[in-house]
């Protein structure tokens, strides 16, 4: 490792219409854990996907961009991360 800052891919999702817990503020609370964190840099701009649940069936194409976004960052920089608002954002499918 390195002092170089760790390259940071930040993902988000929305399965339900209603406005609670959006994209857009799942990405805006993840950027400030990141910020708090310190020592991490934004590699790509966030990624996310609307209406896209994952009970039954795989999330989404900004997902599969996002973990291809990590891999290429950890390729370049010897590590990264992939940053989502809670790990249900990940799981099932």
């Amino acid at each position: 490792m390195t002092d170089q800052p760790i390259p940071v891919v930040v993902y988000g999702v929305k399965s339900s219409p209603d406005e609670k817990e959006s994209v857009a503020d799942q990405h805006r609370l993840v950027l400030e854990a990141i910020e708090k964190e310190g020592g991490r840099c934004l590699y790509a701009p966030p990624f996310g996907e609307e209406k896209k649940p994952g009970w039954r069936k795989e999330r989404g194409p900004e997902l599969e961009a996002a973990m291809r976004s990590a891999i290429e960052a950890a390729k370049e920089h010897d590590e990264a991360e992939l940053w989502v608002w809670h790990s249900s954002r990940l799981a099932r499918g």
